[in-house]
């Protein structure tokens, strides 16, 4: 279960960071570092751990680990677009 959920997840992210990564960029991402490239390398390391997770499947003592790991990546990844709509500075 926990491996679908994780290759599911991750398969979602991957598709997200890939169509953010073809938009135009905002104020912040300079700033932030969030830059085209930014979101393609974490399209591709979400895609990876897709592939991983559907490999788990059959490992299921790997799967948590594994999924804790990306969930607090995907964590890091996420806030960087969360400090971008913080209020603006004087």
């Amino acid at each position: 279960m926990w491996s679908t959920f994780g290759a599911v997840l991750a398969a979602l992210m991957s598709a997200i960071a890939w169509r953010k990564s073809r938009t135009p960029a905002t104020g912040y991402a300079e700033a932030y570092l969030m830059t085209a490239a930014s979101h393609r390398r974490f399209a591709a390391f979400s895609a990876a751990c897709a592939l991983l997770f559907l490999g788990t499947r059959f490992l299921g003592a790997l799967t948590l680990p594994l999924l804790g790991l990306y969930v607090l990546i995907l964590t890091l990844y996420l806030a960087s677009f969360a400090r971008g709509f913080s209020e603006e500075e004087s």
